[in-house]
């Protein structure tokens, strides 16, 4: 999936600005290993510094604060977490508080609109 992303110019400049997943961003801030051993693959990153991985499997995102995790089971699932909840770093900081979390997401919601009206 990743070599057709990468092939079509348009669809990957998209989740680059829009959706904040960077295919031409692939060294982490900080060095990241898993305890297991497992192969970590960086296959993109975002503005605040943070990488996408590929672990055979799993995505996890590693934050440029060395704060890690398993966004995903796949890349699939993980791009479509990324773009159907664009602000999802925001939503996930408030979590488990589920009322703190959608007005995180109405708030940075409405700020991504604002930007990209097609949205």
């Amino acid at each position: 999936m990743l070599d057709r992303i990468r092939n079509s110019p348009h669809a990957g400049e998209l989740l680059a600005r829009v959706f904040d997943f960077d295919l031409t961003r692939t060294d982490p801030v900080e060095p990241v290993r898993l305890a297991s051993g497992r192969a970590l693959r960086p296959i993109a990153g975002d503005a605040a510094g943070g990488t996408f991985f590929d672990c055979d499997g799993p995505v996890l995102y590693a934050s440029s604060e060395g704060s890690a995790g398993v966004l995903a089971t796949d890349l699939t699932a993980a791009l479509q977490l990324i773009t159907g909840i664009p602000v999802w770093h925001d939503v996930v900081s408030e979590a488990p508080d589920l009322d703190a979390m959608r007005a995180a997401f109405d708030s940075s919601y409405a700020e991504l609109k604002e930007e990209f009206d097609r949205l």
